[in-house]
């Protein structure tokens, strides 16, 4: 089976303070799409590869300066999952799922207000680490479904201030953590 869905991304950690400076990085929400594909191993059992697609915008602040955007980055997460589809032989179908992740933060655009603070970049560590998803599909017929689910990624990754002429100046642990919630269509093929 395959599927494509629209997705919400909820940014869920705490984004860290750069090491030996008073600035933290903070995210918020932000929309995208999640493509995927599966393969049934038992009855119960599907193999999955998904991409989820989004962009973030990332706040920085600290005690002497006020909360700035600091610019949007695409965030990026291809992710094997493992499900057990609970009433397998039903219209209606809940399933859990475990596997892992690579993800990574990219195409920084810093915004003009961090610029202006010293900062021409950040630049992110690629992630590998543990997901978790619930979802439940809806057949409408004997190939396609409705499918909604809430995937977690564990997304820990390190991030570099780069200032303008001298290379990185400062590195923030950032646990990004998002849940993804997303509903789309499935097509059995």
């Amino acid at each position: 089976r395959a599927g494509v869905r629209i997705a919400e991304v909820n940014v869920n950690g705490d984004l860290g303070t750069v090491t030996g400076l008073d600035i933290a990085l903070d995210g918020e929400s932000g929309s995208g799409f999640e493509v995927a594909a599966a393969y049934r191993v038992a009855p119960t059992w599907d193999v999955e590869l998904s991409l989820l697609q989004s962009s973030l915008t990332l706040r920085a602040e600290s005690a002497t300066m006020p909360s700035l955007e600091a610019g949007d980055a695409d965030l990026t997460v291809i992710a094997a999952t493992l499900q057990y589809r609970f009433l397998a032989t039903s219209r209606w179908q809940p399933y859990l799922g475990v596997g892992v992740h690579s993800a990574s933060l990219s195409g920084f655009a810093a915004s003009a207000a961090l610029v202006a603070k010293g900062t021409e970049s950040i630049e992110f560590d690629d992630s590998v680490s543990v997901t978790a998803l619930i979802g439940a599909r809806f057949a409408l017929s004997d190939r396609l479904a409705v499918d909604l689910r809430g995937t977690y990624h564990d997304l820990g990754t390190d991030a570099d201030l780069i200032q303008a002429g001298n290379g990185a100046w400062g590195t923030a642990r950032v646990d990004v953590d998002p849940w993804a919630v997303a509903a789309g269509i499935d097509v059995r093929f």
